[in-house]
């Protein structure tokens, strides 16, 4: 049921936590210079932000729409790869408290969705799903998580396990 998926793996240092904040869920949509921010503490984007964001997206030919969430994972509207390559030439950039996953603006025109997707990064996995399940036909998508350096040898450990259950080290 799955298909091989290449691609690579971009690592940063983690940050210190900053602490949580309490209370309900906030959004805001802003434009600044090539990109659009989705910035929300829910771990769903509504219809009616997603759409405001993707109009300031063509307005200001911006290059990414990013969701900006401290979730491990968002789910995002029906037809919302449709409405951005039909409206714009942005990628999709989920940020996740776990990592970042963007999707190119010509993998969001050939993904086969029905209904809601949801994108999870968990410090174990990277899932895109909708209502049917887990999508396994995606495409490229750039995959970016945060790592923690050996403070002995100054080495990173990288191991990424494929679809077939084969893991990859590095």
């Amino acid at each position: 049921n799955y298909k091989e998926m290449t691609g690579k793996i971009i690592l940063w240092e983690k940050a210190a936590s900053s602490g949580g904040s309490g209370g309900g869920s906030s959004t805001s949509v802003k434009a600044d210079n090539d990109q659009v921010t989705i910035d929300t503490s829910s771990s769903s984007v509504s219809e009616k932000d997603m759409d405001k964001a993707i109009d300031k997206a063509a307005e200001n030919d911006a290059d990414e729409i990013i969701i900006d969430t401290n979730k491990d994972k968002v789910t995002l509207p029906e037809n919302m790869a449709e409405k951005i390559t039909d409206e714009t030439d942005a990628d999709l950039v989920v940020e996740t408290k776990n990592g970042t996953v963007t999707i190119p603006n010509s993998t969001l025109e050939e993904l086969d969705a029905e209904g809601k997707v949801t994108v999870e990064v968990t410090k174990d996995s990277v899932k895109i799903s909708d209502e049917n399940g887990e999508l396994s036909n995606i495409g490229k998508i750039e995959v970016t998580v945060p790592y923690k350096e050996n403070s002995e040898t100054g080495n990173v450990a990288v191991e990424v396990t494929k679809a077939d259950g084969t893991k990859w080290y590095n």
